[in-house]
């Protein structure tokens, strides 16, 4: 039995599940040390994954190799085919397949490449001049290196005419693939995350409104700071009489300045520990096999947190399954762009191009998706800038009411008082506190809208909800297992643990491909040789048996 693992391996050059036998146990110990820090939905592993485990995870055992592809001016994409364009698979045998009664299809594109990235190899065909690449579940073949040389008369079929000159230029500008041995772990992530300082800061994909975030809230700091408290003392300071008190003179007190300051201090922190917080990223399974469906075994949890019943045995002295529901809004869904079944409550962002778990939004002025991992650091946020915009809308109203009163007793332009109306006493304060009216007019807006968001939030927390729950009334006919009562959906949204991460803390790390193979296949470096031919049954047949190994279920709640 062993050489036939041994001869499986050699041809398709996928991990191998070894069969229960005297070294059971060892092997056993290998794979929890190869799982250990991936944490797909176990509570009891705390660490994340390094990034070799992330990019060869033990559920995808396919990924053979990494290939970059750089956009260039006269490359600035790359086709991915549904068939090699050359060799024993490409379209050119269709004629003689054809004549020998087989049924060989036209190759097509199957999706394009508008970035450079590095991209995960499942193998080569017969010719090993093309490579099978994926983006989740987006799988095509692409040129290794570059494309065979061009000639003055044209290709060997005779579809190109070209100069010798601007053959020369495709050749050295050649659409390929080469390989990375070794890669920066920001250049192979797909999403449209946005690296900094070189991929030790990940943010979302609206970063740059991230940022004009931090700009408003900077700016309105700097006038409030400079410009309103300052002016405000100064006009009590020589109106108003000794001793003499008032509903809001607590606007000029110390008091005021430190709450301000401690808000802004937290609104800031909390803006930007939400915006790098991994809102619970489901890392997509490059594989050109589709994820089996999910199943739950006897005795663990389901996803309504029930016991499997099945009866009977399996062939193998293992417990019977018992299938998960899958779609619906309590079930498991299949997402077709990152190849997996999402658990339920999860959902995949358009906008960042992944799934993340426990979806709630995706908020721009965030730059990020809040999910199950950032969702008390949101709701911390707005408490924070709710109650900042408040404290700023009082101390402008201060400034503007003293100077109502001031220029109804006729503080300004004489000592006598003026006879005018109210509304030409409001214009006259517009005219002379521009600053603060426009911004308690911004602010105002600012606190009437946070303050409703806030309750809001209040509101589905109370109700163990998320936001896109709320809005599409998932649970207006349905029960919702998760609530739990007012007072533990409080106590489970505040305090609860937060999920582990299942993505690498710095993305500047490098990664070495031949070391991560050779830790999620079990073996020493250097065992294992080069890339192998493509075989879309022993594909098949490695996905579940990896999936296997996690009792049916890769990503749980």
């Amino acid at each position: 039995m062993n050489g036939v693992d041994s001869e499986a391996n050699e041809t398709t050059g996928l991990i191998i599940i070894p069969n229960k036998d005297q070294n059971d146990d060892t092997n056993e110990k290998k794979t929890l040390n190869i799982w250990e820090g991936l944490s797909l939905g176990r509570k009891e592993e705390k660490s994340r994954p390094t990034v070799e485990q992330f990019y060869f995870p033990p559920i995808n055992p396919t990924i053979q190799a990494y290939y970059r592809f750089t956009v260039t001016p006269l490359t600035p994409f790359a086709a991915l085919h549904t068939r090699p364009l050359d060799g024993p698979m490409s379209a050119a045998q269709e004629d003689h397949s054809k004549s020998s009664g087989n049924s060989v299809h036209s190759s097509t594109v199957s999706g394009l490449l508008r970035r450079s990235a590095v991209l995960p190899s499942h193998g080569t065909d017969p010719s090993g001049r093309w490579i099978l690449v994926s983006v989740g579940a987006r799988s095509g073949w692409a040129r290794k290196n570059q494309f065979a040389p061009f000639t003055k008369s044209g290709t060997s079929d005779g579809s190109f005419d070209l100069s010798q000159q601007d053959s020369q230029r495709l050749e050295n500008n050649s659409v390929g693939f080469t390989l990375a041995e070794k890669f920066q772990a920001k250049d192979g992530w797909m999403g449209n995350q946005v690296f900094l300082l070189n991929g030790k800061l990940m943010f979302g994909s609206d970063a740059p409104l991230f940022f004009f975030t931090n700009f408003l809230i900077g700016l309105g700091l700097v006038l409030h700071f400079a410009v309103i408290l300052p002016h405000l003392y100064h006009l009590e300071r020589i109106n108003q009489e000794p001793h003499t008190q008032n509903s809001l003179q607590w606007t000029t007190h110390s008091i005021t300045i430190f709450t301000t300051f401690i808000l802004a201090i937290m609104t800031i922190a909390l803006l930007w520990v939400c915006a790098l917080t991994d809102p619970g990223i489901l890392p997509p399974i490059s594989c050109p096999v589709k994820i089996p469906v999910p199943t739950a075994h006897k005795g663990s949890s389901s996803q309504n947190g029930q016991e499997g019943d099945g009866g009977g045995d399996n062939g193998h002295g293992s417990q019977s399954t018992q299938s998960v529901q899958i779609g619906g809004p309590l079930g498991y869904r299949y997402c077709s762009t990152c190849n997996i079944f999402r658990p339920p409550r999860a959902k995949h962002c358009n906008s960042c191009n992944v799934c993340v778990s426990k979806f709630d939004h995706h908020c721009p002025w965030m730059g990020n998706c809040i999910g199950s991992r950032n969702h008390r650091y949101f709701f911390g946020f707005l408490l924070c800038v709710t109650s900042l915009t408040i404290v700023v809308t009082l101390t402008c109203i201060r400034i503007f009411i003293q100077t109502f009163r001031d220029l109804e007793l006729g503080e300004f332009g004489g000592s006598e008082r003026e006879n005018h109306t109210v509304s030409h006493l409001i214009y006259r304060c517009i005219q002379s506190e521009p600053t603060a009216v426009v911004l308690s007019f911004f602010t105002l807006l600012c606190a009437w809208s946070l303050t409703s968001l806030t309750c809001f939030h209040g509101l589905i927390i109370s109700l163990a909800q998320t936001t896109n729950e709320r809005v599409r009334g998932v649970y207006e006919a349905l029960e919702n297992p998760a609530n739990k009562g007012c007072i533990r959906n409080w106590f489970d949204a505040l305090f609860g643990e937060i999920p582990q991460s299942r993505i690498p803390r710095d993305f500047s790390e490098i990664v070495d491909c031949q070391r991560g193979r050779a830790n999620r296949d079990g073996c020493e470096q250097g065992e294992f040789g080069t890339e192998t031919m493509y075989n879309s049954i022993q594909a098949a047949d490695a996905v579940s048996a990896a999936v296997a190994k996690l009792n049916g279920i890769v990503y749980t709640e």
